[in-house]
């Protein structure tokens, strides 16, 4: 009688492995991942993780390929394509990353990562209204999205609704109120006064906590520094500019690697479709 084949790795093993990975050690993850995959090589879960891996260190078509393997014999693999799509973007095949969310969301109609996603690659592609759609399918599967929000507001004020896209980062701000990047987008919109005042005094609350993640204390930093400007508090707004700049030098590691992933950052966080604020509507 033949031993029983398994496709993918022991539990303890799988999560040692994933253990490694949420430490962001690829070079000791990949070495893991050589000898597993020896063992076996069909394992869905195996390519899965060493696509990820490849593709954090921006060795983005050795990771299309893992993903792909993965496909084969994955049980769930509208979660795949999910990745194979994310890895397609960052390629810049955006027609290819439309097609593998919609086979993903073919799969998963209730899949709200792969409707981000889908929205995420057809606003790149100025299909504006079609990702605000999208957008919404994703928090109409769940309505906790923030993230979603924070995009769909975006996308409404590419459109010039800025109505709506304040009530958009309203949305997100509501879900998480320390959600650094809504509050900047908030301010870009906004014109601050000592008649209105109440969104800056929620930044300043915000920024005060102890446990605020770092990139959020950065973009809150910087909300509050346009609010200070408006209200011709010119010192106070200095600081807080000074103090962001401070604050995301200080999280930036100046290794290679990283200068092309700070380089990656800026161009995603800190473009002119962001936080351009040649039109703003007062609140």
């Amino acid at each position: 009688m033949k031993a029983k084949q398994y496709l993918d790795p022991p539990p303890k093993i799988a999560k040692s492995l994933l253990k490694i990975n949420k430490a962001k050690d690829f070079f000791v993850l990949d070495k893991e991942l050589e000898v597993q995959l020896k063992k076996f090589p069909k394992s869905s879960f195996l390519h899965n993780l060493k696509g990820s891996s490849l593709s954090n260190q921006n060795r983005l078509e050795e990771g299309l390929k893992s993903f792909n393997l993965a496909l084969e014999s994955a049980k769930k693999p509208e979660v795949i394509l999910n990745n194979i799509g994310v890895i397609e973007i960052k390629l810049n095949r955006f027609e290819d990353a439309v097609q593998t969310f919609y086979q993903a969301i073919n799969l998963n109609s209730s899949y709200a990562e792969a409707h981000f996603n889908l929205a995420q690659t057809l606003r790149k592609l100025k299909r504006t209204e079609e990702a605000i759609s999208s957008y919404e399918k994703a928090i109409q599967i769940n309505p906790k999205y923030a993230k979603a929000f924070l995009y769909k507001a975006l996308a409404l004020k590419n459109l010039g609704n800025f109505k709506e896209s304040k009530s958009a980062c309203k949305q997100a701000l509501n879900i998480q109120p320390d959600y650094g990047i809504a509050h900047r987008l908030l301010t870009s919109m906004s014109t601050y006064s000592d008649k209105n005042k109440l969104h800056l005094m929620e930044m300043e609350s915000e920024y005060q906590k102890e446990l605020l993640e770092s990139e959020d204390r950065i973009q809150l930093a910087f909300g509050l520094g346009k609010a200070y400007e408006d209200l011709k508090e010119y010192k106070k707004a200095f600081f807080k500019f000074e103090e962001g700049n401070r604050l995301y030098r200080s999280s930036i590691s100046y290794s290679t690697e990283s200068r092309t992933r700070l380089f990656s950052l800026l161009k995603e966080n800190f473009n002119k479709e962001f936080f351009d604020s040649s039109t703003s509507l007062s609140s």
